[in-house]
């Protein structure tokens, strides 16, 4: 990336930014005096040509370095880019909608226009502007490609360039400048032609749209945001692809037909790459999101067991993140207090008096077994008739006990939702046990 500033725009961005402005007013002028006369233009389709593409090359230094100012992050690059795209399609759709008979041709010809005056000029203006968003969206696509690659993968992206670039120049071979036919030459257009440009195409823009690692650098829901932005953007810009509306943006230059055709297609298949990555990565959010908060919540309970003296905040903290994690809606944890009673360290959603009722019932079918863990039905099981349910609601009831010598620590979960009791879930609570069992030697 340029260290040039990013405050203000520098001279050279802004002389030939005037410059290319100025050629592109001379190219349109010269358009209108022959409009009428293409003959003249035929002749010299070739020096047209030429100069056209001299006057985007004058304008690459003012877009690169206003693609800089755009570029802060993944995130914010991203929806500039969904938005510029999303906005190229809008007002070219739209000016060709309300353009009436000032952008209409004959036969979608660019010499049966039936005000050629003002279609000279939009179709300049809008060729202008069209190119522009284009150059903007490519230089934003490789700083999202380089954001967590490495040089290979700006060097497949050159590539993918020089393809359309190439593509762009040999186009004039193939068709007329207005009559959009094939030209009589040794570059004829045939089916293996065809296959082989959009073969090549399809490998170097495919290979260069899987660098999209930014997509893993998104939490859950940017990715979900990420995916409806970037579905809905793609579901347009495919439309006006292969649409009528798109003819009308390259009726200026063979080359530039080229350029615009070759870019869109990269365009759409790096962000139809980056959707698919999204839809695969979706079933995986959820998991991610529950190690995250696993590990953090470990980390937090680390620091807290190492730095405080504090029992009681200690597994306060522990009953709150296994609810959590858990996704249950009730907790409590008991200790035996003289060999026969139990009494609450901590609870979370319910009473002291209707734990210790349920827990008194319950305790009986624990001392007698053996297990790490025992679930109660609390819709179908027989014990759940001894237990006055307060909420209809409630599923399932989870009883662990923290065994040592002896079972003095007994950790309750009561659940409404069967997906709280996981395997995943109880793993996660594994973990958090183990931390219950080095207070348990410590206090």
């Amino acid at each position: 990336m340029s260290m040039r500033s990013k405050s203000k725009i520098g001279f050279r961005d802004l002389f030939f930014l005037i410059l290319g402005i100025l050629v592109f007013s001379i190219i349109a002028i010269v358009d209108i005096s022959f409009y009428h006369v293409p003959s003249f233009i035929k002749n010299f389709n070739t020096e047209r040509e030429i100069i056209v593409i001299l006057a985007f090359l004058a304008l690459l230094p003012f877009l690169s370095d206003l693609s800089e100012k755009l570029q802060k992050n993944g995130k914010k690059t991203l929806y500039i880019t969904i938005c510029l795209l999303f906005g190229l399609v809008l007002i070219v759709s739209l000016v060709q909608l309300f353009g009436g008979n000032m952008i209409n041709l004959w036969n979608n010809n660019p010499l049966l226009a039936e005000n050629p005056d003002s279609w000279i000029l939009f179709s300049t203006a809008m060729t202008i502007f069209a190119v522009s968003i284009i150059i903007l969206l490519l230089f934003n696509i490789r700083f999202l490609i380089l954001l967590r690659t490495g040089k290979k993968s700006d060097l497949f992206f050159k590539l993918s360039i020089l393809l359309i670039v190439a593509f762009s120049l040999i186009l004039n071979f193939y068709e007329d400048h207005y009559s959009y036919k094939q030209l009589g030459n040794i570059f004829p257009i045939n089916d293996l032609s065809r296959f082989a440009w959009l073969s090549v195409g399809a490998i170097f823009f495919t290979i260069t749209s899987l660098k999209n690692s930014w997509v893993e650098a998104f939490n859950s829901k940017e990715k979900l945001v990420a995916l409806i932005c970037i579905m809905s953007v793609l579901g347009v810009s495919l439309y006006f692809y292969l649409s009528p509306l798109i003819t009308k943006l390259y009726a200026m230059s063979v080359t530039i037909k080229g350029f615009i055709l070759g870019s869109f297609a990269f365009i759409i298949i790096y962000f139809l790459m980056a959707t698919l990555k999204i839809l695969f990565l979706i079933p995986l959010i959820r998991y991610h999101d529950q190690v995250t908060k696993e590990l953090n919540a470990v980390r937090e309970i680390s620091e807290l067991i190492s730095s405080s003296n504090e029992e009681k905040e200690i597994i306060n903290k522990i009953i709150k993140h296994i609810t959590e994690i858990t996704n249950t809606d009730i907790c409590w944890l008991e200790k035996l207090e003289d060999n026969t009673n139990y009494n609450i360290l901590s609870k979370k959603n319910i009473t002291s008096g209707k734990a210790s009722n349920i827990s008194k019932i319950v305790q009986s079918k624990i001392n007698k077994g053996d297990k790490d863990l025992y679930f109660i039905d609390l819709i179908n099981d027989r014990i759940s008739d001894y237990i006055a349910l307060e909420d209809k609601n409630w599923k399932t009831l989870m009883v662990v006990p923290v065994k040592g010598e002896t079972i003095d620590i007994i950790l309750y979960l009561i659940s409404s939702k069967k997906s709280s009791f996981n395997t995943r879930n109880i793993n996660s609570l594994r973990t958090f046990l183990s931390m219950l069992k080095i207070l348990k030697a410590r206090y």
